[in-house]
């Protein structure tokens, strides 16, 4: 691999045949993406604004790499994976471009872009996981896994632990992502538990999402695989067809380390994009149950919108939910500038400002459903001290 020059041809898989969006190339530390000419004819905008559908060259640097491809990057356990890839081959991870990693990933992608180059080396990091997930499904065995996540890493942690697969809920058996979609097989996502975090956290996790379920928050299907791991369908399908994703940091260019984002420019963003208020409901009620329910990683990865092959736009089902204490203990995505202690206060008025039709309604629907925690707490049996524990953050959250 070399930082000399690289070619990369992006897909867009919202029909058959897939549709070419566009070439990206890399030349030194300079990345450059130019649209197909049939893409500009069809009016689908898959970033709006950090890459407008227009002629021309766009250019940026490898710090700079467009939000909507850096989304495609993988960023957790198939970065690990890639990492001891690197180092048995004696490569650098240093001499890695995204355009690099872009190829590692290629088709198996979250969302509908998938990426195409000179090389073929993707494969072995989807086979890698499914090997990994079917010992730990099937045989009980975690030995891979720990293996994998243990090393001392700059993505251990507070790394996501997903593992994609396709799977029959009523047999429980898998399939690869890297085959044919399966009929009446679900794409899907488990998420284990890293050595450090809690043996209850995938429990807390079942909770949470049956919390925000009756807060009516639009959210995948869910549910506990082996009574152990959170498991949740993949909201970039529908019926085994694939959407376009982007997340709001993609969106946006934001960081979560230096992140900015308001519930009050998030709601702002929906109605900008999707044209429809009821999606900006959606973020709203979202926002209550995360002020509620102490969810504070509520940073702007965790916020994605959907678009299908007609250019719809919609806000993605929310995803992540659980209890976290956020950074030193503050809401990453703030409410109308508070982040440490928001209040039901500051939902009144981002309701008003917005003027959410249904705002009064949609913060007590919420805060009800929030303030039976102890009822989805006993659902899963989790611990009386963990209960306990989340339900004295509630409670402040709740008064």
């Amino acid at each position: 691999m070399s930082k000399d020059e690289k070619i990369v041809h992006v897909f867009l898989n919202l029909s058959s045949p897939k549709v070419k969006v566009g070439t990206l190339m890399q030349k030194n530390k300079i990345i450059f993406f130019e649209y197909d000419d049939k893409f500009l004819k069809s009016t689908l905008e898959i970033s709006p604004y950090m890459l407008p559908l227009k002629e021309g060259v766009f250019e940026c640097s490898e710090s700079t790499f467009w939000g909507v491809f850096n989304d495609s990057i993988p960023n957790s356990l198939e970065q690990l994976l890639l990492d001891q890839y690197l180092e048995q081959k004696n490569i650098d991870f240093q001499d890695i471009t995204p355009l690099d990693k872009l190829c590692y990933i290629g088709n198996f992608t979250m969302g509908a872009l998938s990426y195409e180059c000179k090389e073929k080396y993707n494969d072995f990091i989807v086979n890698d996981l499914f090997k990994i997930t079917c010992n730990v499904l099937l045989k009980n065995n975690e030995e891979n896994f720990i293996k994998l996540v243990t090393p001392i890493s700059r993505l251990s942690r507070d790394m996501d632990c997903k593992m994609p697969i396709q799977y029959h809920t009523s047999e429980k058996t898998m399939y690869p992502i890297s085959k044919s979609s399966k009929r009446d097989y679900s794409q899907i996502f488990v998420k284990f538990i890293l050595p450090t975090d809690s043996i209850e956290s995938g429990a807390i996790e079942m909770a949470y999402n049956s919390m925000a379920l009756d807060a009516k928050l639009e959210i995948p299907g869910f549910f506990m695989a082996i009574n152990k791991y959170f498991s949740y369908e993949r909201y970039d399908y529908q019926k085994n067809k694939r959407l376009h994703v982007h997340s709001v940091a993609g969106l946006l260019y934001d960081d979560s380390k230096t992140s900015s984002l308001d519930y009050d420019d998030l709601l702002a963003l929906t109605l900008h994009l999707t044209k429809d208020v009821r999606e900006q409901e959606k973020v709203f009620r979202v926002a209550c149950f995360n002020l509620f329910s102490s969810n504070r990683d509520d940073h702007a990865k965790n916020f994605s919108f959907t678009m299908d092959k007609n250019g719809i736009w919609k806000f993605a089902p929310s995803y992540n939910i659980t209890f976290s204490n956020g950074l030193n203990g503050e809401h990453y995505t703030k409410y109308l500038g508070e982040g440490k202690n928001p209040t039901e206060k500051h939902l009144i008025d981002l309701g008003i400002k917005h003027m959410i039709k249904n705002s009064e309604k949609i913060i007590k629907e919420v805060k009800t459903s929030v303030s039976n925690w102890i009822k989805f707490a006993n659902e899963v049996n989790l611990s009386e001290e963990t209960s306990n524990l989340i339900l004295s953050e509630i409670s402040k959250r709740l008064n």
